[in-house]
């Protein structure tokens, strides 16, 4: 969450939850439905101290949009990720740390490293992508 102090620090607030029955059903009794985890859940289980934190060390990405969540997977490591619907990669296609995404036709030595094609996409013939997200549209 952003500071409404505007300072800055090194932490983010990363919303994963898990959440006990036994827990919920303690405070569902208090709650409005439907209610806001923010304004209403939350504040409850700490009241109950049934709220931790947990520090996780290393990079973090915000993966808020389709291309960023596929971007983090690419960024993460050297391998692609090709969709196993209806994928066409020619035999002298070279894909390198890329995704290729639904219905896609990558013709003859076409190259891409470092890419994501979206779904729906003809790359064709000799085509060079590097580092480029291709949308059909």
């Amino acid at each position: 969450e952003k500071p409404k102090d505007k300072s800055y620090g090194n932490k983010i607030s990363l919303g994963l939850y898990h959440l006990y029955k036994k827990d919920i059903f303690g405070i569902q009794n208090n709650l409005e439905i439907p209610c806001s985890f923010e304004r209403q859940v939350f504040p409850m289980l700490s009241k109950a101290s049934l709220l931790s934190t947990y520090t996780v060390h290393g990079d973090m990405l915000d993966v808020g949009t389709l291309e960023s969540y596929i971007s983090a997977h690419v960024i993460e490591g050297e391998e692609s990720w090709i969709s196993p619907n209806n994928v066409q990669i020619s035999e002298s296609a070279v894909i390198k740390n890329s995704v290729i995404l639904d219905n896609c036709i990558i013709e003859d030595n076409v190259t891409i490293s470092d890419s994501i094609i979206s779904s729906d996409s003809i790359i064709t013939a000799g085509t060079i992508i590097n580092k480029e997200i291709i949308r059909k549209d």
